[in-house]
């Protein structure tokens, strides 16, 4: 019969130590795995301040409305390509016009003004400076309780597509009649002789012979019309496609939101109708009478008087401003 092998004696320090090595082994992977949380913790956190939270904080804040980053980005993208449009437009009508020195050196600078504004550092303030009045409009629409619908807001949708459910409206010149402004002895003198016209020599016609014409006999022949080319009507159907591929290109390409661009059209309606309330409220006429005034800068009255007086007795205006 086999004996039993012997079994190894497990002394207390064998013991201790074996609690020792066990303690040490899950001190390790409790650090392992505080490590991985924190490696974990910091990735997501990174993720969510560019995805989430960085979008969201201010870039302004007027009268305790904030200007979210993701609205201020959006619309940054959506100006400089207007002003990308712009330019090429302008590059095209250049093209167009390229025989005219004058015209095409306009031009020129005119797209050197769009590229002008189309720098990082610029654009980005004027963006700022209309979202932050886009917010004083809304503030000041809520004050005086002007709203917009949803369908004044659709309509003026589709009115910017040049959709117009309605019919295009036909635009009726008004008169406008303006005050005539009488001038002055001293602004007479001001004003350039009308140069006389040199009379002209009078061609007296001479008579020309009738000649009459004799019948002849033609075949009779019916004209063919030419076809005529019909206009696609601008439906509902192909105006939403339009919009649709719109909006989609705008959020493809500038991550520019359906909500965005009604939110910019938006504002626009309520500029309109808030300057309209103001110039009720002031009284003032949306057409005043202009006039041209320029003066003479005087240390004293004293002095003032005295032009004046030189004036009022006929003396030129352009000596007297050169003197005084």
């Amino acid at each position: 019969m086999a004996k039993n092998p012997k079994q190894p004696l497990q002394t207390k320090k064998h013991l201790a130590r074996q609690q020792r090595e066990k303690m040490q082994q899950r001190y390790i992977l409790i650090g392992t795995a505080s490590v991985l949380v924190i490696v974990v913790a910091v990735i997501i956190y990174g993720l969510l301040n560019e995805s989430v939270l960085k979008v969201r904080q201010p870039v302004a804040v007027v009268n305790g409305d904030s200007v979210l980053t993701n609205e201020f980005q959006s619309r940054v993208r959506y100006n400089r390509q207007q002003l990308i449009g712009n330019a090429a437009q302008a590059y095209q009508i250049a093209q167009l016009f390229g025989d005219s020195p004058q015209t095409q050196a306009n031009f020129v600078s005119q797209i050197a003004q769009i590229q002008a504004q189309m720098e990082p550092l610029t654009v980005g303030q004027s963006t700022l400076d209309q979202l932050i009045d886009e917010d004083l409009i809304r503030q000041e629409a809520k004050r005086r309780g002007i709203t917009i619908s949803k369908e004044e807001l659709d309509r003026e949708v589709e009115q910017a597509f040049g959709f117009y459910a309605n019919g295009t409206p036909t635009a009726e010149p008004t008169p406008l009649v303006l005050a005539t402004s009488t001038l002055s002895a001293v602004q007479l003198t001001l004003i350039p002789p009308t140069p006389t016209a040199a009379p002209t020599e009078v061609i007296t016609p001479t008579e020309v012979p009738t000649v009459t014409a004799t019948a002849t006999l033609v075949p009779s022949v019916t004209p063919t019309q030419a076809p005529t080319a019909t206009p696609t009507p601008y439906t509902r159907d192909l105006y939403e496609k339009q919009y649709g591929d719109t909006i989609s290109n705008l959020e493809t390409n500038l991550k520019f939101s359906e909500n965005d661009l009604r939110r910019l059209i938006e504002a626009q309606i309520l500029r309109r109708k808030v300057q309209d309330a103001v110039v009720v409220e002031l009284g003032v006429e949306p057409t005043q009478e202009q006039v041209w005034a320029r003066h003479i800068l005087v240390p004293d009255e004293a002095t003032a008087i005295t032009v004046l007086d030189r004036l009022n007795s006929g003396e030129d205006w352009s000596a007297l401003a050169a003197e005084f």
